[in-house]
C-alpha cells in the first residue's frame, strides 16, 4: 500500500489544484480521462494495482465526476461500470482503471513470450526465475480479445 499512497495523494493534489472553479460534467469527463487516469501511468505498467488501491482511485474518479472539485459524497447517478463503458456502447468512456492496468501487464506479457530477442529486461527474468517462466506464460481463457483493445 505505501507504493501506491505518492499516486493516490497526487491525484488529490491535482484535483485541489484546480480549486474552486466551476467545471462542467462534460469538462469534468475530460479530466478524468485525460489527466487522472494519465497520472498513474506508470505505475499501472510494472505493478499489480491491489484492490484497495482501485477502490480508492475509483472512490477519487466517481466523487469528482458527481461532486467536482470539491468532491464529497454525491448522488451517482449511473453506475460506475456503465460510466466505464464505450460511448457508442451507451457509457461515458471513462477508462477502467482495472482494465487498464491488466492491458499494460498484459503487453509486457506478450513481448515475454512473442519476441525473439533478448532484451535485458527478459534476460533478468529467465536468470532470476529460469528459462521456464517463458515456457509457463500462458494467457488467461478469453483474456486477450478483451484486453489487447486498450493496447
Amino acid at each position: 500500500m505505501a507504493t501506491w499512497e505518492p499516486l493516490v495523494s497526487s491525484l488529490r493534489k491535482k484535483l485541489n489544484s484546480w480549486g474552486n472553479r466551476h467545471i462542467s460534467f462534460g469538462g469534468r469527463l475530460v479530466l478524468i480521462n485525460s489527466v487522472l487516469n494519465s497520472l498513474p501511468i506508470f505505475y499501472l505498467s510494472f505493478m499489480k494495482m491491489p484492490i484497495q488501491v482501485i477502490k480508492k482511485v475509483t472512490r477519487i474518479q466517481t466523487e469528482f465526476l458527481w461532486g467536482g472539485v470539491n468532491g464529497g459524497r454525491k448522488l451517482s447517478w449511473i453506475k460506475w461500470k456503465v460510466v466505464c463503458q464505450e460511448k457508442k456502447n451507451g457509457g461515458l468512456g471513462v477508462r477502467d482503471i482495472k482494465a487498464v492496468n491488466l492491458s499494460l501487464l498484459m503487453k509486457w506479457r506478450w513481448r515475454l513470450l512473442c519476441r525473439e530477442e533478448l532484451g535485458l529486461w527478459k534476460e533478468v527474468l529467465v536468470a532470476k526465475y529460469g528459462p521456464h517462466i517463458v515456457l509457463n506464460a500462458v494467457w488467461p481463457s478469453g483474456a486477450i480479445p478483451r484486453v489487447a483493445s486498450l493496447w
